[in-house]
């Protein structure tokens, strides 16, 4: 799907369509990933990776022996086009190791067969390969544990051997002061979320030569920054280890959109594609010079759809709203900011949304709607620069759109998009899955 000038569904953002407390009420739910190889058309399929599920057995009258296993849902989203369809759980495996602790998973797919193919791992420096269809495992593969880089002195000291150390292209610990527990590519930016911080970070990768490979040891001979902080989302209640953003990559159907859920059952959005089009609708603002004249004015420039102006209110009402390259948002933000970083039982529920968007906006102005006033269009803008404006990587971007997940209280772990943005899935404590969606039919 390609969005045509004018659509505003081009800036739709998901809302809440249904949220579930699964059975196992005192697991927490880690991870979900959608299947990414899906066919058009074809319903979408994700995974999710549970806490441990306890058994009990008595082997002797005299015993009573506690079990736990870790479990993997695979889950189909609410078929389409079916009046009051739900998101149905098409299979539950279960691991039988009884001490794994799997937190993470991804998927892959038979080269030969198709057939679908669920990687999980967690604590146990273990990653297995499951057969999604039929639940076995069909391959284990180990070999991770112990440090990057190899303590000294080891087998090859005092020897002819070399010891084969890998470097990282960048490497620093200015951005975040603690824990790294999430990071993202986002073309040459990264995004990156430390877990005792209520902000994502986003910053561009930056290459200095000097200090490639062995000469990471090695002081730089260039005094460029390694790297410059650009934007902070904010996100309150987030500061817990393992609360992890998901990104949307963006595609010719949808923009680059960043989720984040916290503490108190809130989720928020992003759509990064409104950054620039704020950006450079400002940017294309006539001068407010009073001395200029008439004739040399400048036409304001379109106002994007998402841009919903402040009015007052009307007596005895309410307030009234309106009608009306690739690595783009690297370059518009590298040019706008101004200084470099060097610190450091199933539950059906409705939503709770601050997103204000006029689905039928098409212009900015009309017969219709009576101009703003320079006190209106003064606290438009201020409204406006909280949200989008990306001159100051200081200043903490309020979320585009925030949707409570209404009469369940539960901790988010994780969020997970369909390949074509229409479904967002959000898992979290106390065996919790809220189902977003955008564009229903």
């Amino acid at each position: 799907m390609t969005w045509k000038p004018g659509d505003s569904r081009e800036w739709e953002l998901p809302h809440l369509r249904e949220a579930h407390q699964l059975p196992s009420a005192n697991s927490d739910f880690w991870s979900v990933k959608f299947y990414p190889y899906s066919k058009p058309g074809v319903d979408p399929v994700f995974a999710i990776i549970a806490e441990k599920q306890a058994s009990i057995t008595t082997p002797t009258s005299a015993h009573v022996l506690l079990t736990q296993y870790m479990q993997t849902l695979i889950c189909r989203t609410p078929i389409a086009g079916k009046e009051g369809a739900s998101m149905q759980v098409i299979q539950a495996i279960v691991d039988q190791e009884p001490n794994a602790e799997n937190y993470a998973c991804t998927w892959s797919k038979d080269s030969k067969t198709g057939t679908p193919l669920l990687c999980v791992s967690g604590g146990t420096a273990k990653i297995k390969v499951v057969n999604a269809l039929t639940g076995e495992v069909q391959q284990t593969l180990t070999g991770h544990g112990g440090w990057t880089l190899p303590e000294f002195p080891d087998k090859n000291t005092g020897t002819d051997n070399p010891t084969l150390i890998h470097y990282p292209h960048f490497s620093t610990s200015e951005v975040h002061l603690g824990m790294v527990d999430c990071i993202a590519f986002h073309n040459s930016l990264i995004l990156s979320k430390a877990h005792d911080e209520q902000y994502p970070s986003l910053a561009p990768t930056t290459h200095d030569a000097q200090r490639d490979s062995r000469s990471a040891f090695s002081q730089a001979t260039t005094t460029t920054d390694h790297f410059t902080r650009l934007l902070k989302f904010t996100v309150p209640d987030c500061k817990i280890m393992f609360m992890r953003f998901s990104l949307l990559p963006g595609s010719a159907s949808s923009n680059p959109v960043l989720a984040m859920v916290n503490n108190v059952s809130k989720v928020f959005f992003w759509d990064l594609k409104r950054l620039e089009e704020f950006f450079e609708y400002t940017a294309a603002l006539p001068s407010e010079d009073t001395n200029a004249q008439p004739s040399t004015a400048a036409i304001e420039p379109r106002r994007p759809p998402f841009l919903v102006p402040f009015r007052h209110r009307a007596r005895g009402g309410r307030a009234v709203a309106s009608n009306r390259d690739k690595d783009t948002l690297s370059r518009v933000m590298r040019e706008a900011s101004p200084t470099d970083s060097t610190g450091a039982d199933s539950h059906f529920t409705g939503s709770g949304s601050s997103d204000v968007l006029d689905p039928l906006a098409t212009e900015n102005t009309g017969p219709k709607e009576k101009p703003l006033s320079k006190k209106e269009k003064e606290k438009s803008h201020e409204i406006w620069r909280k949200k989008y404006a990306i001159g100051d990587p200081r200043e903490k971007l309020g979320a585009h759109k925030e949707e409570l997940v209404k009469g369940l209280t539960f901790t988010g772990r994780h969020v997970g998009w369909s390949a074509d943005g229409e479904w967002c899935v959000v898992v979290g404590s106390g065996a919790v899955v809220a189902i977003f969606q955008r564009w229903a039919k």
